[in-house]
């Protein structure tokens, strides 16, 4: 599940978030990222190389931390130039937040509500980026796609459980955990 010669972990500050990588483990055959409890400390891989076009794909279960966020998305530096985002918040009814960025800007945003409670069950998640369209899935339903206002540049695939700045901040009494089944690129 986690190859390190494809994946890396990292240490650093996002958010409100002390992304730390002993927070990012294999149990059971899966990979788990954690919130540990009363932190708002969370996790982070990615690819160590740049990807380019092709489908991403995610089987996970979602912790239920509100006012966190999973991240599942492609980005290369710097910031609002080249990224394509599948943002989920970790709770029972919720939202999925689906984002380009170039050009130095936010270029398509569609929210969706969940039809279901993504911490009860794993769900499969996956952005096809192609040069003409992004498209993004949940379940293999398609969600929302756009044919332009996107980057074309190879970017890192990451995998991400952190607080933003821009919610409250609520502080989990007890472990939680992003548990991911596998990941197909």
């Amino acid at each position: 599940m986690f190859d390190d010669s494809f994946w890396l972990k990292r240490d650093f500050f996002l958010g409100r978030t002390n992304l730390q990588k002993e927070n990012v483990f294999i149990e059971d055959d899966q990979l788990h990222i954690k919130i540990p409890k009363l932190t708002l400390n969370g996790g982070e891989i990615q690819s160590k190389e740049e990807l380019s076009f092709g489908s991403y794909e995610i089987k996970m279960k979602l912790p239920n931390a509100p006012s966190s966020i999973t991240g599942f998305f492609l980005y290369k530096e710097p910031d609002f130039y080249h990224e394509i985002d599948i943002e989920i918040y970790n709770e029972k009814n919720t939202t999925a937040l689906f984002t380009t960025y170039s050009d130095g800007d936010m270029q398509n945003h569609h929210s969706e509500e969940m039809s279901f409670d993504p911490t009860e069950d794993f769900n499969i998640y996956r952005i096809d980026y192609y040069p003409h369209k992004v498209s993004f899935y949940i379940n293999g339903d398609l969600k929302v796609s756009w044919t332009e206002g996107f980057s074309l540049e190879p970017m890192r695939l990451i995998v991400n459980l952190w607080f933003p700045k821009w919610l409250e901040g609520k502080v989990p009494v007890e472990d939680k955990f992003l548990i991911i089944d596998w990941i197909r690129y």
